[in-house]
């Protein structure tokens, strides 16, 4: 399964900017080797690990001093599932979690909403399926034409 996932920066001074999440391991903070280099106040050198398995991405905080939140709860130790749509805080800094597979996962599990399937009309079709009637309108063009003429 391959993942397009990426990090939305949300605040601080790289506002705006996204960041493709690569396959298997990488880092944020403000070291030089970090796959996302995040400069702000109570971000570590090597803050945040991301992993990337077949199913799913995980993060886990790397002892940072200030910790990581997830949705506005400091993560424990360990790893934690991340989904679409769920924020990150790494030290004053806000990430987006994006994950286009979450964003329609989302849309098909919201209650209450309807889909539908619309489909385009072929550029051969016409709205009149027979040429009986603009035929029989120059006929009677012709003839009043012949009978003005004559």
């Amino acid at each position: 399964m391959e993942h397009r996932s990426w990090l939305q920066i949300q605040s601080g001074k790289s506002e705006g900017k996204r960041w493709q999440i690569p396959p298997g391991r990488s880092s944020i903070g403000r070291a030089m080797s970090s796959g996302l280099r995040l400069r702000g106040a109570g971000v570590s050198r090597t803050h945040v690990e991301l992993r990337m398995s077949e199913r799913h991405i995980e993060v886990r905080d790397r002892g940072s001093k200030n910790g990581v939140f997830l949705d506005a709860a400091r993560l424990e130790s360990g790893w934690h599932i991340l989904s679409h749509g769920q924020r990150l805080e790494v030290g004053e800094v806000q990430l987006l979690f994006c994950s286009p597979d979450g964003l329609v996962e989302a849309a098909l599990a919201g209650e209450g909403t309807n889909t539908r399937t619309l489909t385009r009309a072929r550029l051969t079709e016409r709205p009149y399926s027979s040429l009986g009637w603009p035929l029989g309108l120059a006929g009677v063009f012709f003839l009043l034409s012949w009978l003005f003429w004559r």
